[in-house]
This record gives structure tokens, C-alpha cells and sequence, in this order.
């Protein structure tokens, strides 16, 4: 059914988990983005900022992934209609949440849904992977599938359509802070080794698949454990996030089981045994960089299963 007016949520996620560098992420509830798409009647896609969007900064069209990916969907889909994106984003761009593929897979999924093709997956992803380009220079799949499908999703990293669901058969409880710090992923992306030796490489193919059981089995500890065992990505990008270490301790022992950095930092999060301990661990981290001067928003929270979907209710004030 075809609509004039649609509003979306597409949740934020976090990418890179443990030995999982550029094929495995989680979609996360409370960050992500609401996108409103409506018809209009001049044959033109244009967008802007919600008056009560957290993050509004002055961006060219060609370089923000939600026109980019509505832009690809419309061509994609052989529609001419004309489109207009409001966009309310709860986070920051930069933050290592995914934000830049969460407006890639809301704009891509609103502009399908107007045309009735919100079930059209495939061009979804291709569209929203089209976005991500833009800012990551790559169609790496790591924080669109998890906005796209929800969950946990293991994905080939230079081939996305491959992918799988990953389903974890108990809640997972989760504390996510995000320093205001700026790490540019293509600063994050020097830092990385151009060549691993082979007892390195076969170490982290087999953390991986360790950390795969634990998430199907929902072996909470020894998932903690593992986000926890990246030796070749995570130590070298450590260095960008000041207050590292004084994190991890802290939310160690506030009663984390695991704590990593999601993508190319800033932000961290941590694998908690219960919600409460999610609300403590929350609390440890903001104390964490309040020590060392660093303003952080930090909470507690949990895997998104269901994915970009239309939203229940408008949060767009008229």
C-alpha cells in the first residue's frame, strides 16, 4: 500500500564486537534515528533537520547518507516522485553507533514504504549500503544489516549480501557510553595493521567462532569474555579514546562482564548480567569521564530484535 506521509525508526548499532572487525554487529534500542517521508509535488528529494533533532550540524546533500540512500532508493524503484526527509537523530554522527547507517536505512526504508515497498529488502539494504558509502567510503554492512534486520548479524565484510541472522536466546543487557570525543574513521582506519602473521589470523577466526556460540547458546559470561579478546583491531585504536582504560576498569567493576569499543570508538559498551547492574555500570562510565573532564552520555540498554520499522507513533511535532 502506497502512503503519502511515513515516519520510521531505524535503531543505531554497534559494530566491530570483539574479534568481529567489519562482519558482526547488534542493533541497539533508545539510539537511533526517526525519519518522516512525505510526497510533494514538485519532482525533487530535499530534506532537513527536525527542529528537536540531537544532532543538526550544517551538512551538504551529497554527503548525508540519508539523502544519499533515499536518493538510490528512488532510482532504484525507477520513481520519479518528489520526496521531502525531516530527520530526528538521537545521537551524534561520529559517535561509533552507526548513526551515518541508521539514516541510510531509515531514508532507504521510508522512501520504499511511500511506494508500498517496505518488504523489498534486498533493494533496502543495497540502497542504504549506497549511503553508508558515502562517509565510510565502503559498503561494509557491520551497522546497516543490524539497523536493517535487527539483532545480532554476521556478515561477509566485502560481500554484505551475504549475511546471517544471529539470534541470542536470552536477553542481553547492555551499557553504552559515548565520550564527547571526535574519532574520525578514517583516522581510526590508519591505525590498523596492513598484515597480521597467520598464528594471529587463526587465533582471531577461532575467537570469532567461540563468540558466535555464545551468542546462539546465550553463554552471557563468555560472551563478556569475548568482546573483550580483539588483540589486532581494538588495542591500536584504544589510544584515540582518552579515558579508556579509567572506562573499562570502571565498568569492571561495577559488575561488567566485557567491556569494547563499538566501531572506531568513541563510543564503549559493556555486556551486564542484569538491568539493574546496566543502570550501574551506566552510571560508572559517566563517573569515569567526568574524572578525566570529558562530558559523555552514557545509559543503559539492550539488543533492538525487530530492526527499521514503521514507527507506532509520530514524534514529529507539527
Amino acid at each position: 500500500m502506497m502512503h503519502d506521509e511515513v515516519t520510521v525508526w531505524a535503531p543505531a548499532s554497534l559494530s566491530n564486537l570483539g574479534p568481529g572487525f567489519d562482519c558482526l554487529g547488534v542493533a541497539i534500542t533508545d539510539f537511533g534515528d526517526h525519519i518522516q517521508a512525505r510526497r510533494q509535488e514538485r519532482s525533487a528529494l530535499t530534506w532537513e533537520w527536525d527542529p528537536q533533532s540531537s544532532w543538526s550540524a550544517p551538512v551538504r546533500s551529497e554527503d548525508n547518507t540519508a539523502f544519499v540512500a533515499a536518493r538510490s532508493m528512488l532510482e532504484r524503484l525507477g520513481s520519479n516522485a518528489g520526496v521531502h526527509l525531516l530527520i530526528r537523530k538521537t545521537g551524534r554522527a561520529g559517535s561509533g553507533l552507526g548513526s551515518s547507517a541508521a539514516s541510510a536505512v531509515g531514508a532507504a526504508f521510508a522512501v520504499a514504504a511511500l511506494h508500498g515497498k517496505e518488504s523489498e529488502t534486498d533493494v533496502i539494504r543495497e540502497a542504504a549500503l549506497d549511503g553508508e558509502q558515502t562517509t565510510s567510503g565502503a559498503r561494509h554492512g557491520d551497522n546497516v544489516l543490524p539497523s536493517l534486520h535487527g539483532g545480532f548479524v554476521l556478515a561477509q565484510s566485502d560481500r554484505p549480501e551475504h549475511t546471517r541472522r544471529v539470534d541470542c536466546p536470552v536477553p542481553l543487557h547492555l551499557a553504552v557510553v559515548i565520550p564527547a570525543i571526535d574519532v574520525l574513521t578514517r583516522e581510526a582506519r590508519e591505525l590498523l595493521p596492513e598484515h597480521v602473521t597467520l598464528a594471529a589470523a587463526v587465533r582471531h577466526a577461532s575467537l570469532l567462532g567461540l563468540m558466535i556460540h555464545a551468542i546462539r547458546s546465550g553463554n552471557i559470561e563468555e560472551l563478556g569474555a569475548l568482546v573483550m579478546s580483539d588483540e589486532l583491531i581494538e588495542p591500536r585504536r584504544a589510544a584515540l579514546v582518552v579515558p579508556y582504560e579509567s572506562i573499562r576498569s570502571a565498568a569492571r567493576k561495577s559488575g561488567a562482564l566485557g567491556v569494547a569499543l563499538s566501531g572506531s570508538g568513541p563510543a564503549l559498551f559493556a555486556v551486564c548480567p542484569t538491568l539493574s547492574s546496566g543502570v550501574d555500570v551506566a552510571a560508572a562510565m559517566r563517573a569515569a569521564c567526568a574524572d578525566h573532564g570529558v562530558d559523555c552520555l552514557a545509559k543503559a540498554t539492550s539488543v533492538d530484535p525487530i530492526g527499521v520499522r514503521i514507527a507506532e507513533a509520530t514524534p514529529f511535532t507539527r
